[in-house]
């Protein structure tokens, strides 16, 4: 799978009350996230996981030519299999949310885009087993699919901290969000937020630049 932009929008709008020191990267693909939040969180240990080992391959390899590879690992497993010995500060997840698209005919693409693996009742309530108290779950999904992750979310001891609705282009219906959960906080007020990718003129919106030019090189030659 390559670098989309749902990755990139997830790992810049990811935020933390504190620096976290552990964090895990479920449904890793090529590893970008696990690597955005190494550059981010300099003190970070990051583990990685997918359910398809070639793309486990790639993604080590990524690691291994990072700055950062003494900090990141991936591994082959699906998260219902996974165990970890330490609680996660923070978990990210880009995870599968075509639920009712046809199927691609390669089946690790299909696997890599339709949640049959990984329903959102499932991914909450293993990512809540792994979080830390006052731990954090962020994952970015469509707009139609944010109702069943707060109702799961609710039953599994997780509370909405912030939602953020994407708008591919300035005054266009938003059609994807980032949601930010944390692990056993409740009473709180969750933020509301809006971005738009690009202008009305078709144009990268001065917040879309100021969030990614840290990670995108074309960006940072412009």
């Amino acid at each position: 799978m390559k670098v989309g932009t749902d990755a990139v929008l997830l790992g810049t709008l990811t935020t933390t009350d504190l620096e976290p020191r552990r964090i895990l990267d479920i449904g890793t693909g090529c590893g970008i996230l696990a690597l955005m939040m190494a550059q981010r969180f300099e003190n970070a240990i990051i583990d990685a996981i997918d359910i398809d080992s070639q793309t486990v391959a790639v993604a080590n390899k990524n690691f291994d030519n990072s700055p950062w590879k003494a900090r990141l690992k991936a591994t082959n497993s699906t998260l219902q299999n996974y165990s970890s010995p330490i609680l996660y500060d923070l978990i990210v997840c880009n995870p599968p949310y075509f639920n009712r698209s046809l199927k691609n005919n390669e089946q690790r693409k299909s696997l890599a885009r339709h949640d049959d693996s990984l329903p959102a009742e499932s991914l909450l309530f293993h990512a809540s087993k792994l979080l830390a108290d006052g731990g954090q779950l962020s994952l970015i999904t469509r707009e139609e699919c944010v109702p069943i992750f707060l109702s799961n979310a609710r039953a599994n001891d997780i509370t909405l901290k912030s939602i953020t609705h994407i708008h591919t282009q300035h005054g266009a219906e938003s059609k994807l969000c980032v949601l930010q959960f944390y692990k056993g906080i409740h009473g709180i007020e969750p933020q509301n937020e809006e971005m738009s990718i690009r202008n009305p003129d078709g144009s990268y919106s001065t917040e879309y630049v100021t969030l990614t030019t840290p990670f995108l090189l074309w960006r940072q030659q412009d």
